[in-house]
């Protein structure tokens, strides 16, 4: 499921490694910037990435990489490569904590977070920011929520009339709102697995059913937290209950 984000990570450690990012990188040392302390670009990268160090040090690294790639200097595509690197840790917290809500389409996932990392490199105001490496990646995270947040939303007014599930109650599901794991063709103790056979049937409601028909949780709750209505909420998971319990073999 990560092939692609670790596609995308080996893409920029090769790209650092070329003979014109050598060039580039001289020529950012030659221009007296944070760079000139180091001989090479993967020799910053690890200073960057090593969990020592003084974080001064490297916030004025991680500025002049901005600055570089927000004036479109002859060395940005170099500074976007070595700045991609240096907050590798943060950005791959943050798809692996994300990837749970990509089921099947983790590729999105890494096509999110690059959109959104790009698009906050290029706006964010230096002067207002103190710490600008957790800065960075905690505005990804955060966008990164918000665009699901969006999506789920959007998803929730998308509701099929005709399906019966999606029209009215269920009087069975009144009675009987949850699933017996004991059904399940998956270890139900095993969360990643039980979440992609579900994803395989309900899609993005996945983690609706696993909240309230495995566990009991508050249909408006989890509503909340999804950033969904309530209404929406009952009627997505009626409709999903449905469809799991034909694909296990009827209403019990």
């Amino acid at each position: 499921m990560r092939a692609r984000w670790t596609a995308l990570h080996e893409s920029l450690v090769r790209s650092i490694t070329t003979l014109k990012a050598d060039q580039q990188f001289k020529t950012a040392n030659k221009i007296g910037t944070a760079l000139a302390p180091f001989t090479a670009a993967d020799a910053l990268v690890a200073h960057l990435t090593a969990k020592d160090g003084d974080r001064d040090e490297k916030d004025q690294i991680y500025r002049a990489l901005v600055r570089a790639i927000q004036s479109r200097s002859e060395w940005a595509d170099l500074a976007t490569a070595l700045l991609w690197l240096g907050l590798w840790p943060g950005l791959d917290a943050i798809y692996n904590h994300r990837l749970r809500d990509f089921v099947g389409h983790p590729d999105e996932l890494v096509t999110e977070v690059s959109f959104i990392f790009t698009t906050t490199v290029g706006r964010i105001d230096l002067a207002g920011v103190n710490r600008l490496a957790a800065t960075l990646i905690w505005n990804v995270e955060r966008d990164v929520r918000d665009a699901l947040k969006r999506r789920w939303a959007h998803e929730a007014r998308v509701v099929d009339v005709d399906d019966p599930a999606a029209t009215g109650p269920d009087p069975h599901l009144q009675k009987n709102p949850t699933i017996d794991d004991r059904e399940l063709p998956v270890d139900a103790n095993n969360l990643p697995a039980v979440r992609e056979w579900l994803a395989g049937i309900v899609q993005g409601d996945a983690d609706l059913v696993i909240g309230a028909a495995l566990y009991g949780f508050d249909l408006h709750e989890l509503a909340d937290e999804l950033g969904i209505g309530h209404e929406a909420a009952r009627k997505r998971f009626q409709r999903a209950i449905k469809r799991i319990r034909e694909r296990l073999g009827g209403s019990r």
